[in-house]
């Protein structure tokens, strides 16, 4: 189970387990919060196709249907090239 803080969702990116239609990579796109921080309004774009879809936010919270996609470090990709080459 993904833990989610509302305040570092919008721009995120969220890979489908099961992607359709050859969409696989989303990036939140709009987010909307209430005035207590609980988000109450999510907007799902597909990267490959640029459609967006509205989903509840819990969905994201669950690791059946989701993964979050980590940005990688440059000096990670460093390590990872001479690993490669060794």
């Amino acid at each position: 189970m993904h833990q989610i803080n509302p305040k570092k969702l919008l721009h995120s990116k969220w890979t489908a387990v099961r992607p359709a239609n050859k969409e696989k990579h989303f990036m939140v796109t709009e987010l909307k919060l209430d005035e207590e921080g609980n988000v109450v309004h999510c907007v799902l774009e597909a990267v490959i196709s640029s459609q967006e879809a509205a989903i509840d936010c819990c969905e994201l919270k669950g690791s059946t249907h989701w993964l979050v996609q980590h940005t990688v470090k440059p000096a990670c990709l460093y390590q990872l090239a001479l690993c490669d080459f060794a």
